[in-house]
């Protein structure tokens, strides 16, 4: 905007002829900006971030339970023909690793060697005949054995010969005395081959074995 110069300056620059000066517009006051209204902070808890789930392990099925493993699956003809004549459950359960072939066989001697063992047993020990069984260890499938367990649920399992032993019990060393495994107990005994070959210290500490086996009650 235009105007007469005044002071010292006006007169110096009057004395050179110059009656009006423009002045310069002044810059138009920044007005400060309004700032946005602060919303109120939620009240909620703030919640931590959540980490991602970790992926869960591949699921297993567990097993059957052995009884009903046992009634699921039929048994051969020729482990049907073991069941004939025997209260279930039994006090022994005998086996040795070449029981499932000699039941194919015809009168295979060591069979015949724990038939008669079995009926000194009754004969001699007062072990009731019907709650003695056969049933091998060494089955087409591992299931059979399970089943065996599960139908007859002994409380005494006769192994005879060491290699039943390590076939059933494969991560523990095979002992020679009995152990309990379970609710049973297992009890080893000499190898039948070596007592049909006329190995009398066998066949005494069979039947020393035996004798020594503890008439537990039977299951309910």
């Amino acid at each position: 905007m235009a105007g007469q110069p005044v002071g010292e300056r006006a007169r110096l620059l009057r004395a050179m002829g110059v009656a009006w000066i423009i002045a310069p517009r002044r810059p138009a006051p920044v007005r400060p900006q309004a700032q946005a209204p602060q919303l109120p902070k939620s009240r909620r808890p703030q919640h931590p971030p959540q980490r991602p789930t970790p992926e869960a392990p591949p699921r297993t099925t567990n097993p059957a339970p052995p009884a009903a493993a046992a009634a699921r699956a039929p048994f051969p003809g020729v482990l049907r023909t073991l069941l004939h004549g025997k209260a279930q459950p039994v006090h022994t359960l005998w086996t040795y690793a070449e029981l499932w072939e000699d039941l194919h066989a015809p009168r295979p001697p060591r069979l015949e060697l724990i038939k008669k063992i079995q009926a000194a047993c009754a004969e001699r020990l007062g072990w009731e005949a019907a709650r003695m069984a056969l049933w091998p260890c060494r089955c087409p499938t591992p299931e059979t054995w399970e089943h065996g367990l599960a139908q007859w649920q002994p409380r005494c399992l006769l192994v005879f010969g060491q290699a039943a032993i390590r076939h059933i019990l494969p991560e523990i060393q095979a002992p020679s005395v009995p152990f309990p495994w379970g609710d049973m107990l297992v009890v080893p005994l000499p190898d039948l081959d070596a007592m049909l070959a006329g190995d009398a210290e066998a066949k005494a500490l069979a039947w020393q074995i035996l004798q020594g086996v503890p008439s537990l009650p039977a299951r309910t």
